[in-house]
């Protein structure tokens, strides 16, 4: 019942052939948070954001921009999550940084899915993709030092 406006977000660490079973039947937006092997086999699928953190983005390649470069081949969106260091947005020819914040954190647990939903949330308001950066990078620093997730009307 997904249709082509809509947003799928698939997260976890199934079988390949278990997201390829399902995701090959689906007609919509697909954003990718999943670790970095079934990252690199699923980008056929041509997702529309995908969300790697430093380990997943290395299982892609050693080289950051040359894993940059191959996310990019397939996905439109790549929004690196880099905890303490802060994240980078890549889209078409542009890339958007921001800063890091060192905070007492209470856990890391749910960070990079509060960053996702962050900028997936102000994605879809028609924000600024800096707008998004930003309020993606928020979320993830509020979840560290709360460990509460951040909920915005």
């Amino acid at each position: 019942t997904l249709q082509h406006e809509d947003y799928l977000i698939v997260s976890g660490n199934a079988e390949l052939s278990t997201y390829e079973n399902i995701l090959s039947k689906v007609n919509c937006k697909l954003v990718l948070d999943v670790d970095g092997y079934l990252l690199k086999k699923l980008l056929y699928l041509k997702p529309f954001l995908v969300k790697p953190n430093d380990q997943e983005l290395k299982e892609i390649s050693e080289d950051v921009e040359e894993a940059y470069r191959i996310l990019l081949r397939d996905a439109e969106y790549v929004l690196h999550t880099k905890g303490k260091e802060g994240a980078t947005l890549l889209y078409k020819q542009k890339r958007y940084e921001v800063l890091g914040q060192s905070v007492q954190e209470i856990s890391t647990v749910g960070c990079g899915d509060a960053a996702l939903a962050g900028f997936l949330a102000h994605y879809l308001q028609g924000s600024s993709l800096k707008e998004c950066l930003n309020f993606s990078n928020e979320c993830g620093l509020f979840r560290a030092k709360t460990g509460q997730f951040l909920i915005q009307n």
